[in-house]
């Protein structure tokens, strides 16, 4: 299924693919090794908090691809940066920043790494 403002990342037997909530899933040498990453913020009720992209920025050298987002909150003065590192040794590197810019009620901020079902 493809997803809104959806891109793929190739370096040779890694590819992922990438869309607004995050990585959507990584296959090494066709094989799905990692069915979804994102780092969702949740206020104090468990909703979560809407994101606007505010940046996407794609590095590549011959061994690896770095992809950047920037965001921020949608309702309260937030902002952050999601970065993953992908690596043609199959290695994906992935950091999260944010930072909240006034007093902010969350039930949790961090990240959710999903598995494939089979694979």
């Amino acid at each position: 299924m493809k997803h809104n403002n959806e891109q793929k990342i190739s370096i040779g037997q890694l590819e992922a693919n990438i869309d607004e909530t995050g990585i959507r899933s990584v296959y090494w040498c066709g094989v799905e090794v990692l069915r979804g990453l994102s780092a969702p913020i949740r206020d104090e009720s468990w909703g979560t908090m809407a994101q606007a992209i505010v940046g996407d920025d794609v590095e590549e050298t011959a061994a690896t691809v770095r992809h950047v987002r920037r965001f921020r909150l949608r309702d309260v003065n937030g902002s952050g940066e999601l970065s993953s590192l992908f690596s043609s040794e199959g290695r994906v590197v992935f950091e999260w920043m944010f930072k909240a810019d006034e007093r902010l009620h969350v039930n949790r901020a961090g990240v959710c790494l999903l598995h494939p079902i089979a694979g």
